[in-house]
């Protein structure tokens, strides 16, 4: 016998009750249940609840609904339409192909019982990848809705899955097209509560259409703590609790929930394993904690573009060298050793400059202060660089080992640290120059003051020789800072976020000069500092300061030819690395 509409109403409110009570009293309560047939029928949902426990592959309510719709077969007429043949079914209905007579077309007729909203809210879906409902004809006497859907030819996920291969970007696409329709409907105060692969279907272009919103919720009119739709499979942990009636309320992130496990299912049953990235990005969706996954389903589907962009950006990249490599596998260590290590070129330059020039034109006394001062301030200056430069590295600290960390930061705290890595090379400027020109007065300054006065021309050379160190040392940090950043740090600011390109070219608009600027100075300085040497070489040098003004001449003749291979080749890899990034041969100029 089947139920009418308040008949179910009365048993879905009479298996709440039951659910409140212990064991002793749900016999005695069950008892009182005067109706028979009600009985039954609540005496089955007990059933079908306790049996949760096998929540791996059994629907809600199959085993209740499985009788509920009397069969109609092919050839069956109700008013406009008449069934044609089988396309599917489930536990709440069942589908054919169709055709409707006074529109000449073929459509999808769901037979389901006159119980239910779905085709009232399917019918304000309005969406390119929502199947369309047309209209619902009510059949009285056998108590059934005959709903006229939008008719999709191809099949259902489930189906397709088993038979076919997804690329990796197919499955990803297919994710971010059904994550746009569930925010369409979440706008609306509509959940699906039961996205799976078997309520999805594929046209024969792999198009994808979300269907069946028979057990969907409305949070205009229920109780998101009594939601009993879905398939455990497929549940969240607070669906599965709501279903347990532990009061635990459902929104829609659980339709996220679901969505990323059907994903995960279709990377699973494809032969290339998913990158990192896409592992954390769905990691973030199957979240148990409802406030870690995404904020919405508009979010999760920029993310899923994002992990495409990402893949195309990365096949442009150019090829990564033994170098990009190790400062993928340790960046913090590669910008350290990019920023500090200039400095030591300076320093070469600055001892060998003043061994030549100011040194032996200092007394004994001038000398052996000259050297406190100088062990001195670099105890002082190479600490506090790097302690700053430490600071500054800080907050990009625990973020590269773990792509998830990353895409629990969400888009507005990477686009922090993508600007925080953007000012990275500005930094480097700043601490070289505090580190090296206030050098140029100190040393005279003390050397005049405590040891007595100094020649005029060692002012000169003092100047001449902190300022070839700082401008060395300036270069080159800026350089292997700027690459570091550009190079390695910052691509992998993006995990989780999407319009990539479009927000890296407004980001990106002055580095491409700036670090063409640098390139230029990379073989010009030392071969400037070259020249100058010789300009303020002494006249009639001996045999030790010739020999060292040699050895100063061929290291800064060798740095400017290192220097300008290594900008040659850094300015390709740049170039094609903000190509990739940006989309555009060149970052665009403001």
């Amino acid at each position: 016998m089947s139920l009418t509409p308040e008949q179910w109403a009365e048993v879905n409110a009479h298996f709440h009750r039951v659910l409140e009570l212990d064991d002793a009293d749900r016999a005695a309560y069950l008892a009182a249940i005067d109706v028979p047939v009600l009985q039954a029928q609540v005496e089955r949902l007990l059933r079908s609840h306790h049996s949760a426990g096998d929540f791996l592959s059994a629907p809600l309510w199959q085993e209740v609904l499985s009788d509920l719709v009397s069969t109609a077969g092919p050839g069956s007429q109700l008013g406009d339409f008449t069934l044609i043949r089988s396309i599917g079914a489930g536990a709440c209905g069942a589908v054919y192909l169709g055709k409707q007579h006074s529109l000449d077309r073929l459509v999808a007729i769901k037979i389901v019982a006159n119980v239910g909203e779905e085709a009232r809210t399917m019918a304000h879906l309005e969406h390119p990848h929502i199947v369309k409902v047309h209209t619902q004809v009510i059949d009285p006497v056998r108590e059934q809705r005959w709903i006229c859907m939008q008719y999709v030819e191809g099949s259902s996920l489930d189906k397709c899955i088993a038979r076919n291969r997804f690329t990796t970007t197919q499955i990803l696409s297919l994710g971010a097209r059904l994550a746009d329709a569930l925010e369409y409907a979440h706008q609306r105060g509509i959940f699906h509560m039961d996205v799976k692969p078997g309520n999805i279907l594929l046209d024969q272009d792999g198009t994808p259409y979300l269907s069946d919103f028979n057990i969907s919720f409305n949070t205009s009119s229920g109780n998101p703590t009594r939601v009993l739709g879905g398939t455990f499979k497929y549940m969240s942990p607070e669906h599965l609790s709501a279903f347990r009636n532990e009061g635990t309320a459902v929104d829609h992130r659980a339709d996220l929930y679901s969505l990323a496990l059907v994903l995960k299912e279709m990377l699973l049953a494809n032969s290339v394993p998913p990158s990192v990235e896409i592992r954390s990005v769905l990691d973030r969706a199957l979240a148990r904690d409802p406030e870690e996954r995404f904020s919405s389903a508009a979010d999760m589907s920029r993310a899923l573009e994002g992990l495409i962009e990402l893949h195309e950006i990365e096949s442009l990249m150019p090829p990564p060298s033994a170098m990009v490599q190790f400062a993928n596998t340790h960046p913090l260590f590669a910008l350290l050793f990019a920023a500090l290590f200039p400095q030591l070129l300076g320093s070469i330059v600055n001892i060998s400059y003043n061994s030549i020039r100011i040194v032996s034109a200092l007394t004994p006394a001038q000398q052996a202060l000259f050297d406190q001062l100088v062990v001195s301030y670099n105890a002082i200056v190479y600490p506090v660089a790097i302690a700053i430069l430490v600071v500054i590295a800080r907050p990009l600290r625990g973020i590269w080992s773990q792509p998830r960390t990353r895409v629990f930061l969400g888009p507005e705290r990477l686009a922090l640290l993508r600007a925080h890595v953007l000012q990275l090379p500005r930094w480097l400027i700043l601490i070289t120059s505090f580190g090296w020109l206030p050098g140029a007065l100190y040393f005279p300054a003390c050397l005049a003051w405590i040891a007595g006065p100094l020649p005029t021309d060692v002012f000169l050379h003092f100047a001449v020789s902190f300022a070839l160190s700082w401008l060395i040392a300036l270069t080159y940090s800026y350089l292997g800072t700027k690459f570091v950043a550009l190079r390695v740090l910052y691509p992998k600011l993006w995990t989780g976020t999407g319009k990539i390109r479009e927000t890296a070219a407004k980001e990106l608009p002055t580095h491409w000069w700036r670090a063409q600027t640098f390139f230029f100075l990379a073989g010009l300085v030392p071969l400037s500092a070259a020249g100058l040497v010789l300009i303020f070489a002494p006249g009639a040098p001996s045999a030790a300061i010739f020999q060292s003004l040699r050895h100063l001449l061929l290291f800064l003749l060798a740095l400017g030819l290192i220097g300008l291979v290594l900008s040659v080749r850094a300015t390709a890899v740049l170039a094609q690395t903000l190509h990739a990034l940006t989309g555009h041969h060149r970052a665009p100029s403001k």
